[in-house]
């Protein structure tokens, strides 16, 4: 057997031991939660946001292969394109937390996912500092000296990618009603940053964008063509049965007492029927936990649904202001008179 082959049946191996760990690990850590105190299980309820379903199970082996084997050997990158809402940036935070996983060892420190929010004004040494400023590291004005104080420390450091969100930002920036010249001008510039950063560092990019961001990086097509990884989010999960998956897996990550059977027919038929996008499905089921551990039933039933949401929201900024005065009103009926 070639010697290639046998690092990659080791590597499988012993991926598939550290994925049975983790489901191990899993399953303790939810036991654990179900087993917590009112209050403490009130808190986690903000917490369990990423949920497995096929779209995204997809995107992490794809995103996870380009770690894998290209980390180090070429400037690569990849493109998680999907509409608002979908579960892009929770993507990311699945990769982050698979990566966290798969690369701990006894003793040592994982490799870290780096997640950056840029402001996309088209200035690179914007970028840089937003860029430097989530690897924690010191502010510069000058452009060419953090530009090697981030290579520097990316080649030294456990960071296994660097992911940039909204890339659809850069190109709908106020610069463009001002100076079209001005604006294509500051765009190249901050491409060409981002592909100099590919070039030297060797690690991993990741980009989420709307599908406009994907049209308008034609006017750099050095930096489109290094865009190898596009990773489609649809809006819906189509088939029945990857939705009823999807709600299992949901309500696995619940911190409730008592079984709600999301994934069957009357309370999967409403969900699907009141919500635009598993965003608003899990928002809509991260308020019915929260009430059902406030008013101690422990359980979603569909009545508790219908009470929450009469009108069922269909935007999940809708949910949160709906989340929101609920949680007002609790406050206010617990203070003291």
């Amino acid at each position: 057997m070639d010697t290639n082959d046998d690092d990659a049946s080791k590597l499988n191996s012993e991926t598939e031991q550290k994925r049975e760990a983790k489901r191990i690990a899993d399953e303790k850590r939810r036991k654990a939660a179900r087993s917590a105190s009112k209050e403490e299980r009130l808190a986690m309820v903000n917490s369990f946001v990423f949920v497995r379903h096929s779209m995204v199970e997809a995107g992490l082996e794809a995103l996870q292969a380009m770690y894998l084997f290209e980390r180090g050997v070429r400037a690569n990158a990849a493109a998680i394109i999907a509409s608002s809402g979908v579960g892009k940036s929770q993507l990311l935070e699945g990769f982050k937390r698979d990566i966290l996983d798969l690369t701990k060892d006894d003793g040592a420190a994982a490799s870290d996912v780096v997640i950056v929010e840029p402001s996309w004004d088209g200035q690179p040494i914007h970028l840089l500092n937003e860029i430097a400023e989530a690897l924690r590291l010191s502010l510069r004005s000058d452009a060419s000296r953090m530009l090697n104080d981030i290579v520097d420390y990316v080649r030294t450091a456990k960071v296994a990618a660097i992911a940039l969100e909204d890339l659809h930002d850069l190109f709908n920036m106020e610069l463009k009603t001002n100076s079209k010249t001005r604006w294509d001008r500051d765009i190249k510039q901050c491409l060409k940053l981002l592909r100099v950063l590919m070039n030297r560092t060797l690690v991993p990019f990741i980009f989420t964008t709307l599908p406009s961001g994907m049209r308008d990086i034609i006017v750099d097509p050095q930096f489109n063509d290094r865009v190898q990884c596009k990773i489609y989010l649809s809006d819906w999960i189509h088939s029945d049965a990857e939705i009823i998956v999807f709600l299992n897996e949901l309500e696995q990550e619940l911190p409730l007492q008592k079984p709600s059977n999301l994934s069957e027919k009357p309370i999967r038929k409403w969900l699907v029927q009141n919500a635009k996008n598993t965003r608003v499905i899990t928002q809509n089921i991260r308020d019915s936990t929260r009430e059902a551990i406030l008013d101690g039933s422990e359980r979603i039933t569909l009545a508790l649904l219908k009470r929450l949401y009469p009108t069922a929201p269909t935007t999940p900024e809708a949910g949160r202001a709906a989340a929101k005065r609920r949680q007002s009103k609790t406050v206010d009926s617990g203070s003291p008179s």
